[in-house]
């Protein structure tokens, strides 16, 4: 990310830290807008590439879980 890309608060805020803390933060702030975005389409229903479906992984552990153990039953 670059300067020119961030909003007025967030340049006010950069002008004030040091020469590394301004490296990180144009390294951290794209991951922090990410999990906003991720956060706020969750709030609203959406689906987003970075929320994950507990229920759905529990699911599949689930059905993994059986699935090996029919598979051990049915070799013995």
């Amino acid at each position: 990310m670059t300067y020119e890309e961030l909003t007025p608060d967030e340049k006010h805020y950069y002008n004030r830290l040091d020469s590394w803390g301004k490296e990180r933060y144009l390294k951290t702030i794209p991951i922090v807008r990410g999990a906003m975005e991720a956060v706020d389409a969750g709030e609203k229903g959406l689906s987003h590439p970075r929320l994950i479906n507990w229920e759905e992984k529990r699911l599949a552990w689930e059905n993994r879980v059986i699935l090996a153990e029919e598979k051990r039953s049915g070799s013995q």
